[in-house]
């Protein structure tokens, strides 16, 4: 499926009618309250039953739509609750008694959230250069609705006289529209968070004491916002207004403040929006508690509009904030427990009202539940802004003085070692102190000595390591350590390292397995540390530039990519029996499943997904191990097909006969191309329809801010690996420091996890007789 086959414009315009409809069943309850009552001899509470299943409904649908919306995807979703709606409406509008009208409402609330199920993350996929902005766009229509709602209900009732079952009758309309503008419709697949985080890893995460706090706060906030919303006939009873039209007033101030909220939340942030909101709403509920009627019910109303404006989607945005990791299902708990809540405190509400409470008394109780969140949001806030502090001492502490850094690995002799410490050098934002240098405690202690490293904080393993550094002042604690040792050892150095509060970099591989690679992750996350990847060519600054350059259309959209990478050091080694024994790349129990692809092939694929920013989804690998006794490859050709509708290529080898190291990358677009050569790193080849080919060079102003900030040298003067490794370390202490740090900056964890699934998904292609593997997550 291409872009071309998806109109993001009509189904964004559907989402929104559909989102209509979905607010339209909120006011038109709201104002058949009292005939309900009325027509079926139903008490207050047990309309708060009736009505409390729409909001239950709504949860059930939040609950079991996350996790199926992925199974199912998004168009069977909605065409579900297209169905669920027609059903609830026809039922409703021929309702006589108590369980019809159940029945019908609950139907209406399943479909309701279903809608907000499927309509979430679809709006996030067709526009996902710009999610915040359209999400909050599309939201606007649900204090929309209910003012279209609103409106209606006063004309048609309390106007024109009509009978309340054509008022449920025009939730018809919206349906045909989004029915009309759903069928036949191509919908995108749903965007999955490219973080390796399993289901079971979000449910940890929503058990977390924050999480739990929070969850509360989402009932009594949902509870203050749309319980008195829902009751607004009976709690405005006898103030000599028409209560519908107060309700179309209080979310029409909604619906404006949720279109203009971006500047406001950028000055009062997360935290001191919901400190206003909890402040404002319950300012709010107590002036319309003694208000008598007129154009200060208005006003009273006006102020409980501004509280609660924000609410529903600051609660969501605090947990994305501080709980990242929950993901998808935190919100859906969220979104669900909120109209829980409503359907659990509406009844409590009737019985109340049957009990001879008057709606200003009912009103005045309920400004309890937003003074209960002060109390519990300064509780908590406090405790956020005092772990901020210590934060703040650390970056401070980091900013004044270069990081205290070490090694696992990479002593003397060892290339990638040199090349790990002239890149630090470069960066100039990092001092040796100590480290684990060799397996040969000797030697180690020489090759301190050489580079004049205190001998005390030299240590033969890295258990010594970890308890030598824990024993010292934090503000002499060694903070980043560099692993550079076989592939084997890196998931267990790493994890060890990460638990105790160390940052990493690490060489790639980043595991053996794709599974130790999201554990990583997960330990990464948890415990907030940096975790930077050597995938060293990311920084060459004509990489960068070409990054930037695709990332802006300047070749239109994608049609072609293609990576080789081709050495020939293996080639004269393969062919003896001593020196391949010698050579630990040959060794399974010590590279892992792949020589070629684990090495260089996925220097190749790593850096087609970052120049790209396109998402491998299939791979069929065809390898190469040259020997019927050698395990591991040693060449390969590996077939890739995109997110998009696009296909490349990686070739890519260790017996290419005198080749040294010819990493090349080529991405073509509809509109033109670019042409990347690692041996001639300084040089970017742009290519035109039409039109000569241009050379790109890193020095001068015509580049991006992100390529001119990863050059040191003026124009003409080459820069190599070493620069670009360099680059690498410049962003992980930016990180490290707790400064900005923009997308691309150095490889992390999550492409780790990448690499290593798509090692795996290579090995099961070609073990599989060469046929399409999908990398999944």
């Amino acid at each position: 499926m291409t872009e071309k086959q998806i109109n993001a414009q009509r189904l964004f315009l559907m989402s929104c009618i559909a989102l209509i409809a979905t607010a339209m069943t909120f006011a038109i309850r709201a104002r058949l309250e009292p005939i309900y009552g009325e027509l079926f001899g139903l008490n207050k509470e047990q309309i708060g039953w009736a009505y409390g299943t729409a909001f239950w409904g709504f949860t059930l649908a939040q609950f079991i739509g996350g996790p199926l919306v992925d199974l199912i995807g998004m168009k069977r979703f909605v065409r579900i609750a297209f169905f669920l709606h027609l059903i609830g409406i026809v039922v409703t509008i021929f309702a006589r008694d108590f369980w019809t009208l159940f029945i019908g409402t609950l139907f209406i609330g399943v479909g309701n959230g279903s809608i907000e199920a499927g309509c979430n993350p679809l709006v996030a996929s067709i526009f996902p250069n710009a999610k915040t902005k359209m999400l909050n766009r599309f939201h606007v229509w649900f204090p929309g609705g209910i003012v279209i709602g609103s409106v209606l209900a006063y004309l048609m009732m309390d106007v024109l006289k009509m009978d309340w079952p054509f008022l449920v009758a025009t939730l018809i309309i919206p349906l045909v529209i989004y029915g009309v503008l759903m069928f036949g419709q191509k919908f995108p697949k749903t965007e999955r968070v490219e973080m390796g985080v399993s289901y079971r890893d979000m449910w940890k995460a929503v058990v977390k004491p924050l999480f739990l706090i929070m969850l509360f706060c989402m009932l009594l906030s949902s509870a203050t916002e749309l319980t008195t919303g829902q009751r607004i006939n009976s709690l405005l009873e006898g103030t000599g207004v028409a209560p519908i039209l107060v309700l179309a007033f209080i979310n029409g101030i909604m619906a404006v403040g949720r279109g203009f909220a971006g500047p406001i939340v950028n000055r009062l942030k997360t935290n001191g929006m919901l400190f206003f909101s909890a402040i404002v709403s319950m300012l709010g509920l107590l002036f319309l508690s003694v208000v008598s009627g007129g154009a200060m019910t208005f006003v009273a109303a006006a102020v409980y509009a501004v509280g609660i404006c924000f609410f529903w989607p600051t609660m969501l945005g605090f947990v994305s904030e501080n709980i990242p990791e929950s993901g998808a299902l935190g919100l859906s708990i969220f979104g669900g427990a909120g109209m829980l809540s409503t359907s659990l405190f509406l009844p409590v509400s009737g019985w109340f009202t049957d009990m001879g409470f008057t709606g200003q008394e009912i009103l005045r109780n309920t400004a309890i539940l937003p003074a209960i969140l002060i109390v519990i949001f300064a509780i908590v806030f406090t405790s956020i802004k005092r772990k901020k502090a210590r934060q703040i001492i650390e970056i401070m502490s980091s900013t004044m003085k270069k990081i205290r850094w070490g090694m696992i690995g990479g002593g003397k002799g060892a290339f990638i070692g040199g090349a790990h410490r002239i890149a630090a050098k470069i960066a100039n934002s990092y001092e040796l102190l100590g480290g684990v240098f060799d397996v040969d405690y000797e030697r180690a202690k020489e090759f301190a000595e050489e580079e004049e490293i205190d001998p005390r904080r030299v240590y033969p393993d890295i258990d010594k390591f970890i308890e030598g550094e824990l024993g010292m002042p934090t503000n002499e604690r060694i903070q980043a350590v560099t692993i550079v040792t076989p592939n084997f050892l890196h998931y267990e150095h790493a994890k060890k390292l990460l638990l105790n509060g160390f940052h990493v970099i690490c060489e790639k591989p980043v595991t053996l397995t794709s599974a130790e690679a999201i554990e990583l992750q997960k330990i990464v996350i948890e415990q907030n540390r940096v975790f930077a990847l050597t995938h060293t060519y990311t920084g060459y600054p004509m990489i960068r530039e070409m990054r930037r350059r695709i990332e802006a259309g300047a070749i239109g959209e994608l049609q072609r990519v293609e990576a080789q990478y081709l050495q020939g050091w293996i080639n004269p080694i393969i062919h003896g029996e001593e020196g391949k024994l010698a050579v630990w790349r040959l060794d399974p129990k010590v590279a892992g499943i792949s020589s070629c692809m684990g090495d260089i092939g996925v220097h190749a694929f790593n850096l087609i997904e970052y120049t790209t920013g396109l998402t491998v989804k299939q791979v069929l690998a065809v390898l190469n191990r040259l020997k019927p006794d050698n395990p591991l490859d040693l060449d390969g050709n590996v077939l890739l097909k995109f997110d998009k509708s696009l296909t490349g290529v990686i070739r890519s080898s260790q017996i290419a006969t005198g080749e040294e190291n010819n990493l090349q990358i080529s991405v073509y677009g509809s509109k033109g191309g670019f042409h990347w050569e690692q041996e001639n790193p300084n040089e970017l080849k742009m290519f035109h329809e039409g039109a000569p080919f241009e050379v790109i060079k890193p020095g001068y102003g015509y580049l991006t801010p992100f390529a001119q900030e990863s050059f040191v040298l003026p124009p003409g003067h080459p820069e190599g690996i070493y620069e670009a490794f360099g680059n690498l370390y410049k962003g992980a202490a930016k990180a490290i420091r707790y400064e900005q740090t923009v997308p691309g900056q150095f490889p992390g964890i999550e492409d780790g996890v990448r690499g290593m699934k798509f090692i795996e998904a290579a090995v099961a292609s070609d073990q599989a007789g060469n046929v399409w593997m999908k990398i999944t997550g």
